[in-house]
């Protein structure tokens, strides 16, 4: 059903226009005046809006003015009702981007033709859109998803050919192994040789590996060094060792080229599914734990898993046990890290994360500790810690003038999943006294895809409430446009994967481009994280990145170093 948001002071002439509208089977939504109008917009996205020009408060320049300077509102078609006749009225909203004008009294059907006529002409765009959005999708899946080079399924496909190996396997309980290939010579020759002789080389082991392998087998590129193998398990080689050791045969062999002779070193380590783990995550973990192992021997260059080579539980155990301590001991920390607008080079946000100060070892990795919260459900009190402490901050920065318009916090799957989380937060936020508004929640598309509908009617309210919401690593997951159509996303944050090195590679451009490209013809800003170079930070200007972070312009800052960054926030390195 269509939504029309009609926007008027006068209740008698509201009340036709929203009689009519309902008669005819639009969907209506009613404003008194332009500041709830512009309210309803943001939240409800109409698909027109009918809206009056002389109101007290925001007029209907007003309102016009600032959708049009919101990305989520900035392309609803927007028709003025209104008495005013004067050419210089006309031409003023005009030129602010109202797409019609009706003038007082106007006939139902003068009415309903404006309306049918500006969404017409909003379909087609739409649909016009659309067709471009689906053309960069199926470039961006392939860039995505491939690497360009080997023509192989990349890190990012992993997964997904994980699952069709299990979906696809005929016996009920399914068996197979995963294999990973380390090349521990490689990095020396890529670091050594120009780019298209190692692109060469590259090509060359992929075919040398394919002569190894079965129609049924899946090889994956993973990284520069590292291949990963899904191999299917027969009775004649129930670990895949056999399969294993004619790769190494082959890849141990001198590799000729232009010339030159390669040594590549290959090592490879093998896991069992189920036997070794039951996830693709996990199963690949110990693959390459395995393959490590066999680096390190002389004359056993393929090692299987076993239980002695991974980490002792125990470690674990009492690291859980000292977690569950840290948050009542108050030795839980967090650190700011700016991120940037690049229209203006000032610092205009913050993102919290969180830092664990050990009495006895000194800083503890959030790498270490964050899954261990995840998976003992401690990420609740530890992340309602976060949100209160960062919002609290907040308001401290905005009570001392601080240059700063929001801060970001990280919600991980079992936060989003609480069923009272929007209580939670809204009672947080009326606590700490920070307006909705200057608070930015970034989620990842895990939270999501369990339960896509809870999930939007979750982000739903919170946007309600005024939060805004940012879908975090884009791109490194089950990333798609269906998901940034289809969740009330504000900001599109580029993961660090994508724009490390990002001049360095063509095809990395390529790939942020679509993506930017792709967010703002959604209304999205996109902000990209971990810059550390100049040269990345040119690139991402170039691609039109609204706002960056990352160590180019600084680490993550204890509060106290961070409000001296603040000090000096219009002193840049994009303007020195």
């Amino acid at each position: 059903m269509c939504k029309i948001l009609v926007i008027e002071d006068d209740a008698n002439i509201r009340s036709n226009i929203v009689e009519m509208l309902e008669d005819e089977g639009y969907k209506v939504l009613e404003a008194q005046n332009g500041a709830v109008g512009v309210q309803l917009a943001q939240v409800h996205l109409p698909d027109l809006i009918l809206c009056d020009v002389m109101m007290p408060e925001i007029d209907g320049y007003g309102v016009l003015k600032i959708l049009r300077q919101t990305p989520s509102t900035a392309l609803i078609p927007f028709v003025y009702v209104t008495a005013k006749t004067d050419k210089s009225d006309l031409r003023q909203g005009m030129n602010l981007g109202a797409d019609d004008y009706l003038t007082k009294p106007f006939t139902r059907l003068e009415l309903l033709d404006a309306i049918t006529a500006r969404l017409v002409k909003q379909a087609t765009a739409s649909e016009h859109y659309s067709d471009q959005i689906r053309q960069l999708e199926e470039k961006f899946n392939t860039l995505l998803h491939f690497d360009s080079t080997t023509g192989l399924p990349n890190h990012l496909s992993f997964q997904d050919h994980f699952d069709t190996t299990i979906a696809e396997a005929a016996a009920p309980h399914s068996q197979f192994a995963v294999l990973c290939l380390k090349l521990y010579q490689f990095e020396r020759v890529r670091t050594t040789f120009e780019e298209s002789l190692v692109d060469q080389i590259l090509q060359a082991i992929t075919a040398q590996i394919k002569t190894c392998v079965t129609e049924q087998d899946t090889i994956v590129r993973l990284v520069g060094d590292q291949f990963a193998l899904l191999l299917a398990r027969s009775a004649q080689d129930e670990d895949g060792t056999e399969q294993a050791q004619s790769i190494l045969t082959s890849l141990t062999q001198p590799l000729k080229l232009e010339g030159q002779t390669f040594y590549l070193n290959p090592r490879i380590g093998i896991a069992c599914y189920p036997e070794d783990a039951s996830n693709a995550s996990a199963l690949l973990k110990r693959a390459e734990l395995a393959a490590s192992y066999a680096q390190q021997q002389i004359n056993q260059p393929c090692e299987l898993f076993r239980a002695e080579l991974a980490t002792s539980s125990a470690d674990a155990i009492l690291l859980e046990q000292q977690l569950r301590e840290a948050l009542e001991r108050s030795e839980f920390r967090l650190y700011y890290q700016p991120q940037i607008d690049l229209t203006t080079h000032h610092t205009i946000g913050a993102e919290a994360l969180i830092r664990w100060e050990h009495p006895e070892k000194g800083m503890v990795s959030p790498a270490r500790f964050m899954p261990l919260a995840e998976e003992t459900s401690l990420i609740l009190p530890i992340g309602e810690w976060v949100l209160r402490t960062a919002c609290a901050q907040m308001v401290d920065w905005q009570q001392a003038n601080y240059p700063i318009n929001r801060i970001s916090v990280n919600l991980s799957t079992r936060q989003f999943n609480q069923p009272d989380l929007v209580q939670r937060f809204s009672q947080i936020l009326q606590e700490t006294g920070l307006s909705p508004e200057f608070l930015k929640l970034e989620i990842t598309e895990s939270c999501l895809i369990e339960n896509p509908q809870a999930a939007i009617a979750t982000l739903t309210r919170l946007k309600e409430l005024g939060i805004q919401i940012a879908i975090d690593d884009f791109g490194t997951g089950y990333s798609s446009l269906s998901y940034l159509k289809q969740f009330p996303f504000d900001t599109l944050k580029v993961d660090q994967y994508f724009v490390r090195g990002i001049h360095e590679d063509p095809k990395n451009i390529e790939i942020v481009r679509a993506i930017i490209q792709m967010a703002h013809n959604l209304g999205l800003k996109v902000i990209a994280e971990g810059v550390e170079t100049e040269l990345e930070l040119v690139c991402l200007m170039q691609c039109q990145c609204n706002e960056v972070q990352g160590y180019f312009f600084s680490r993550p800052l204890p509060v106290v170093e961070f409000e001296k960054l603040l000090n000096n926030s219009h002193e840049s390195p994009t303007a020195r």
